[in-house]
This record gives structure tokens, sequence and C-alpha cells, in this order.
């Protein structure tokens, strides 16, 4: 392979200022952590939901929902959970 003139490194692509993409990257990195966690965040999020599509149904007491992703049971559940928690949090720190 070539040594390139202005980085001294082999092979890579230059821009025109004479960084290589690798250290704009890095740059990029560095500059915007909060970005990449919402990056990541944002992945975990699709994987939970292309995980939980399938249809199930919920049984609670005498009471049976028809065929609903498992998702809308995580999500009402989560929403259910959190209005209970800030209704606690509330009443305690009165």
């Amino acid at each position: 392979m070539e040594t390139d003139s202005r980085t001294g490194s082999e092979g890579g692509t230059v821009r025109p200022g004479g960084t290589s993409r690798v250290r704009a990257i890095g740059r990029f990195l560095g500059s915007h952590p909060i970005g990449i966690l919402q990056a990541l965040f944002f992945s975990a999020v699709v994987i939970v939901v292309l995980q939980n599509l399938e249809p199930t149904t919920f049984d609670v007491l005498f009471w049976s929902t028809p065929e609903v992703p498992r998702l809308v049971g995580i999500l009402v559940a989560m929403g259910i959970g959190g209005l209970l928690w800030e209704l606690v949090r509330r009443r305690l720190f009165r």
C-alpha cells in the first residue's frame, strides 16, 4: 500500500483540511456524547419493539383482553406503574 504524504498513514480517505475520516469521527464522538447515547437508546427501543410484536391476551381476575401486541401490554403496564409511582411520591413528600 502507498503511504499518504499528508497524513503519513497507509490508505484512508483524507479530507480537504488534511484530517482523516477516523480523526473526524473521533472528534464527533468526543464532542457529541449525548447524541451517541440517544442513538444507542433508540436502537435498544427498536430492538425491544421488534421483539414484542406477537399478539397475546391478558387475563386479569375475571377480565380478559382480546389479542393485542405484547408491546401494548408492556406500555400500558409502564404507564400504570408511572402513575402509581407519581401518586405515591406526591403523598410521601408533601
